[in-house]
């Protein structure tokens, strides 16, 4: 079985990675510098990428719905979609 906090970990994970994309994407449309545009947008890449493999264990263990789950994966595919040209 889970290990207990384990749904609440989980939840947070996501919740902290998608805030990372969020506000490295902010921070990096605000800086004029091409190289550190370019640092953050890597780091807001990393945290989608987080965030997918995250939802992907919470999915396996059962945590998320099976019927949220291809919304959910889509929405960080449309986030990477656009973010990949940056």
């Amino acid at each position: 079985g889970l290990l207990p906090g384990a749904r609440g970990d989980l939840a947070d994970q996501m919740r902290r990675a998608a805030l990372s994309v969020y506000a490295n994407l902010s921070e990096g449309e605000g800086k004029r510098a091409p190289a550190e545009r370019r640092r953050l947008f890597e780091i807001a890449w990393g945290s989608l990428r987080e965030l997918e493999s995250v939802l992907h264990l919470a999915s396996t263990l059962g945590l998320i719905p099976p019927a949220r789950l291809p919304t959910l994966r889509s929405t960080c595919r449309h986030v990477g979609r656009m973010l990949h040209p940056l």
